[in-house]
């Protein structure tokens, strides 16, 4: 299913450019939301999660997470900046939110 969705993008988004129109990201991402964190975790999310590690990332820290997508990262900020902490995510994409 995640292949098949990838696929889908990828297609719809040649077939845009092919035709010199723009696409939509928003609903490009409403889209891909339904498998994004499975694809995420298996194929992009190492490099980041080697970013993570290196915030210097505190308890009690306010943080605003800007294209927080799914959350993926987003709860693991949580964790980080504990009960005492608070953070703002946000997202153009409803699905992706959803």
């Amino acid at each position: 299913m995640v292949i098949v969705n990838i696929f889908k993008l990828v297609y719809r988004s040649l077939i845009l450019k092919l035709r010199g129109i723009d696409s939509n990201h928003t609903s490009d991402y409403d889209v891909a939301a339904a498998s994004y964190d499975e694809y995420y975790s298996r194929y992009l999310s190492s490099n980041s999660q080697n970013l993570m590690k290196r915030l210097p990332i505190q308890g009690g820290m306010q943080l605003l997470d800007l294209a927080c997508g799914t959350g993926f990262f987003t709860h693991q900020l949580a964790e980080k900046v504990g009960s005492a902490g608070s953070i703002v995510a946000v997202d153009l994409s409803s699905g992706m939110l959803e």
